[in-house]
């Protein structure tokens, strides 16, 4: 998981367009309304025999885009209102279809009535969905009873070791601002137009850059992010110095 404190939480939408990897675990032959273990069971079916052939068949279907439709206890907006709010109040919903790309996925069948899953999806993905719909695939219903993020982007939690535990739990690295967003090409301008960016005005670059979302940096200290016509920088976050 990717946190931030303070100021820096400024910068946290900017990690929702990558793609995400979790492992997870399917239970087959019930679901809940949660479509996970906190919920409560809403469905039971015979779980079927399956073979590798039927776990490939079921994998391919989920490859590349495809539409699913999200939890009803999730952020979903229904008529103004979050659909787990709505779900909590005893009402229900019909959440409309929305579209999720699936890079990979890989399932393997752990017992009977379990499967483990790995898979890579595109930022909006809701693996609980994904979860339901798998089993579904395989004749049965189901629901996830564990979930883990291992990697967003370029971060992953497979290759770092621990620096420190805190009270919220294990830190793997610390990272100032302008270094947890190298995803974003560095921009150098003066002290003087560093105090007008403070001042929310454009900045026209002595040459043309690629266009985009730029880092900052004014005498090698970060500024903030801007974005870029080609050769005008326009404020999108200060960083406060």
């Amino acid at each position: 998981m990717i946190a931030a404190t303070g100021d820096s939480t400024r910068f946290l939408e900017y990690f929702l367009q990558f793609r995400k990897t979790y492992t997870a675990t399917i239970q087959l032959g019930s679901e809940t309304d949660t479509l996970d273990n906190t919920g409560i069971g809403i469905q039971s079916l015979p779980v079927p025999q399956v073979h590798e052939t039927e776990i490939e068949v079921a994998r391919l279907k989920f490859i590349g885009v495809i539409e699913q439709i999200p939890p009803l206890f999730s952020n979903v907006r229904v008529d103004g209102k979050r659909a787990h709010e709505l779900a909590r109040g005893g009402q229900s919903a019909e959440l409309k279809p929305r579209r999720a790309e699936i890079y990979d996925l890989s399932l393997v069948v752990r017992s009977g009535k379990f499967i483990d899953m790995r898979c890579t999806v595109s930022s909006g993905t809701y693996i609980r969905s994904l979860a339901r719909d798998i089993a579904v695939a395989l004749g049965t219903c189901g629901h996830l009873t564990a979930l883990r993020r291992t990697r967003i982007g370029d971060f992953s939690v497979t290759t770092e070791v621990p620096e420190y535990s805190s009270p919220a739990g294990f830190i793997t690295r610390q990272l100032a601002d302008a270094e947890a967003l190298p995803f974003f090409d560095a921009v150098e301008i003066t002290e003087g137009e560093h105090r007008r960016v403070y001042q929310g005005q454009a900045i026209r670059l002595a040459e043309d850059v690629a266009p985009g979302i730029k880092r900052v940096f004014a005498a090698g200290k970060f500024v903030g992010l801007a974005r870029c016509d080609g050769k005008v920088l326009r404020v999108e976050k200060i960083y406060p110095n």
